[in-house]
């Protein structure tokens, strides 16, 4: 490799390449084949920006090693992949109560009820009915934040259904189940774990964390109490922790 840049870039591939495999020679030589292959496709100058701005902006550093330069994540730089990469959340403390958030955002500000919706989407709301989004975790404080810096006062209201959370004439856990969708998320779990709890010594790693971490991004990690009897997905994540 002439450059850090070059010697950093076939690490990275090497890397993810290499896991799974066994440090046997023949895996080591797979590993630096396929690295090799998936450098051919690789763009060098969108990728010699790109890790100069992680860089510039602190999010790794490089070190002198003995031979060469090696790149190394910061603090900072796992903070940002920890809000970007999906957590399992062990635990998820609940005060019994659902929240309505109703708003009422004109036309003529589309653009900040379309920001609207993907915040509350992102933070675990679940879409009742035309502008109600229901939620057993208090969204109070961050949307109190979200209105004060979009100068939205006055278009949301948030109400606290009481400690029955009843809404409508559905149970708690059936209207939790059917506008979460989690009989299908729970699907997905169970595909997970038919397809990997057999081969789960043969199977990649990296493979395996991909599959997991596509349905954990869809998981709204609801609290325990409102999951149905047959969730799958803890049974999922220690499986997921086992491998890797």
């Amino acid at each position: 490799m002439s450059t850090v840049a070059d010697l950093v870039l076939f690490q990275f591939f090497f890397l993810g390449a290499s896991i799974g495999k066994s440090a046997s020679p023949p895996d080591i030589w797979r590993a630096y084949n396929e690295a090799s292959d998936a450098m051919e496709g690789i763009d060098y100058k969108t990728f010699y920006n790109a890790f100069y701005r992680l860089k510039r902006k602190g999010l790794i550093e490089t070190l002198k090693d003995e031979a060469y330069f090696k790149p190394q994540i910061t603090k900072q730089g796992r903070r940002r992949l920890q809000g970007i990469i999906s957590q399992y959340k062990k635990k998820r403390p609940w005060d019994k109560r659902l929240y309505l958030v109703i708003y009422d955002v004109v036309e003529e500000r589309r653009e900040l009820r379309d920001d609207l919706r993907e915040m509350l989407k992102k933070i675990g709301c679940a879409h009742l009915q035309d502008s109600v989004w229901l939620t057993p975790y208090n969204p109070k404080g961050i949307l109190e934040t979200f209105v004060e810096e979009k100068s939205l006062h006055g278009a949301i209201i948030i109400s606290d259904t009481g400690s029955d959370g009843a809404v409508g004439d559905r149970s708690l856990k059936e209207l939790i189940r059917d506008i979460y969708d989690l009989n299908d998320l729970n699907d997905r779990y169970k595909s997970f774990l038919y397809e990997f709890s057999k081969t789960k010594k043969d199977a990649s790693a990296d493979t395996l964390a991909s599959h997991y971490l596509s349905i954990l991004k869809d998981d709204p990690q609801l609290p325990f109490e409102l999951l149905p009897t047959d969730w799958r997905g803890d049974e999922a994540y220690e499986l997921y922790e086992e491998v890797l």
